[in-house]
């Protein structure tokens, strides 16, 4: 199972019939910029590609939480990016399962014997490279999250169908 996480963004604003914020959705931030809204976190099966569990979460909720959730119990093998470190502790046990996931871009960059770092490297790109096949899924909620339009009003959808559908199973 390869494990992703991807932020579906939704507009920060009290303009509503309440006045306020919606009490599921949270800010977070990533790299240098800040986000409002929810999180998609997926499971998808590294053979077909398919995913086979989807769990929504406030913004702020980190990735490894949620590993336990999208697991289905018989993989041999969870790969995760860098937001997964010590994701372990936070499924139930297995036996036989590998975990492959991406070492903090840090943790690479401190290692000083050249021909260590330049393996561990391929070894971290190897990972990622894997990783990324469940980012392609998470691309598609986040581009069907996005604005339809900047001056969309009430009553006009901010988020795409999937996005909808998404945070209409999660209230």
């Amino acid at each position: 199972t390869i494990v992703d996480a991807t932020i579906l963004a939704a507009p920060s604003s009290t303009k509503n019939r309440n006045k306020v914020r919606d009490p599921d959705m949270h800010q977070t931030k990533k790299g240098q910029q800040w986000y409002f809204g929810m999180k998609a976190h997926i499971g998808v099966d590294e053979a077909t590609g398919l995913v086979h569990r989807v769990v929504t979460t406030a913004a702020n909720v980190a990735d490894v939480t949620q590993v336990g959730q999208l697991l289905h119990g018989r993989e041999r093998a969870v790969f995760g990016d860098a937001g997964y470190t010590g994701a372990q502790q936070h499924a139930p046990a297995q036996r036989g399962r590998r975990w492959y996931i991406a070492a903090k871009r840090s943790t690479v960059q401190a290692i000083t014997d050249q021909r260590l770092s330049e393996l561990t490297t391929k070894i971290e790109h190897a990972k990622v490279t894997c990783a990324q096949r469940a980012t392609r899924m998470t691309s598609a909620l986040e581009y069907s999250s996005r604005p339809t339009h900047p001056d969309s009003g009430p009553g006009h959808s901010r988020a795409g169908p999937l996005a909808q559908a998404l945070q209409f199973d999660a209230a």
